[in-house]
């Protein structure tokens, strides 16, 4: 199994190039530039479990336009926060996937 570290690499080398996160239900890059979530789709999954304790459980995603071009990495826990809407932001990205 993959490291987070190298799973993100993994997917950086692929071409997903920015760090993309989630806040108040929106994907953002690290400059705060919003990625509208309906132009956007979840096409490649790493899960790391590198504590035993269930601390180090964590999910990496490779986001990509609809089109295929991969855009960036989105990082998540495992039963991401809904305070800040990942779950939210994560359904609509699968739901494009399964479109």
């Amino acid at each position: 199994m993959l490291s987070l570290i190298q799973s993100c690499g993994r997917l950086k080398s692929k071409g997903y190039e920015k760090d993309l996160s989630i806040h108040n239900g929106k994907l953002l890059d690290m400059k705060k530039v919003e990625t509208p979530v309906e132009n956007c789709e979840i096409t490649e999954v790493y899960r790391v479990d590198e504590d035993s304790g269930g601390a180090g459980q964590s999910v990496a995603y490779g986001i990509s336009e609809i089109t295929g071009i991969p855009i960036g990495v989105l990082i998540t826990s495992y039963g991401a926060n809904t305070e800040d809407g990942s779950e939210e932001v994560l359904s609509r990205l699968k739901q494009n996937l399964s479109e």
